[in-house]
């Protein structure tokens, strides 16, 4: 069981991955495992990745997931595109040069000024957009009966945070630049405004056994931010949550419905909509409610553990 007396001050739930602005489509969950897609890149720059270089067997697989799911969207997005890998957490999306570097996650623009509060010790939970999918004849497609969900896959806690902002920050961007020179808000930090970094531990604070870093990759329950329920909600839309009841007590940005009394209480969970906004990191803190936070994270994290090295 988690301490409550280790659990981080803030925590974000930060919206990354495909959507329905970025990519057209959700990211699949095929064969049980959550594969968050990579969005395109929008500042075009030299030497940046294109889906096709990501490395090894399972980059080899997002760039045809990409390239086959978005064939019926309004825009094709092909393997020669260019990438926007961040949060970079998959060591498997790495070639051999940048394998042993830390996990890292930018931010920049008005979403960074919403972050301004993060700080060492503070915890990114990343959820996307996600659905089933399976491979008929050699072709990836959504399964037709499968629900359109949020659901968190994957973390970082913060070690170090790196304000990359030009030109008052390069002693930043050169300790940026030695521990992930691959990522693309170091590696053409020009073009981002309140451009910042952020760098995970080795392992979790609060969980020492569990990397300060990853992904969930096989889907389970307590993943799912989605009211999933047909009594609760018929139309199974993705926006309507099922949160623990500690989420009525407190503050969230930009879900202010649920301190207004608009989210109903189910048993252990509060049911209501959110991440219907179009910002993409939603914070809160844990003060007041550290016992409560600890077994929902307990629940996040079970089964988590350090691989053997």
């Amino acid at each position: 069981m988690i301490s409550a007396t280790k659990i981080p001050k803030r925590i974000v739930l930060s919206r990354k991955g495909f959507d329905s602005a970025t990519g057209g489509c959700a990211s699949p969950i095929l064969d049980g495992k959550l594969i968050s897609l990579p969005i395109p890149e929008i500042h075009a720059e030299n030497g940046q990745l294109r889906y096709e270089e990501l490395p090894k067997k399972q980059g080899e697989q997002i760039a045809d997931l990409v390239n086959q799911l978005t064939k019926k969207k309004k825009e094709t997005i092909e393997g020669s595109h260019l990438v926007h890998l961040d949060p970079d957490l998959r060591v498997e999306l790495r070639d051999e040069q940048h394998a042993h570097l830390p996990f890292t996650f930018g931010q920049s623009g008005p979403s960074q000024t919403e972050l301004r509060d993060i700080t060492r010790g503070d915890l990114f939970l990343f959820f996307g957009w996600f659905r089933g999918a399976t491979k008929r004849a050699m072709q990836y497609e959504f399964c037709r009966t499968s629900p359109d969900i949020f659901a968190i896959w994957g973390w970082l806690q913060v070690e170090e945070r790196l304000e990359l902002d030009l030109p008052n920050n390069l002693d930043n961007l050169a300790r940026a630049q030695k521990i992930a020179p691959h990522h693309p808000h170091v590696s053409h930090p020009s073009k981002r405004k309140k451009n910042c970094l952020y760098v995970a531990g080795k392992a979790l604070n609060f969980l020492p056994e569990t990397e300060g870093a990853g992904v969930f990759s096989e889907y389970k329950d307590e993943l799912c931010l989605t009211d999933l329920e047909p009594k609760t909600n018929p139309k199974r839309l993705r926006s309507n949550w099922r949160l623990p009841t500690f989420f009525r007590d407190i503050d969230v940005s930009h879900i202010p419905s649920l301190q207004q009394g608009k989210w109903k209480e189910n048993g252990a969970s509060i049911l209501g909509r959110a991440a219907n906004h179009p910002g993409q990191e939603f914070v809160f803190k844990t003060a007041g409610n550290e016992e409560k936070v600890a077994r929902w994270l307990d629940g996040i994290f079970s089964g988590k553990r350090l691989k053997e090295t």
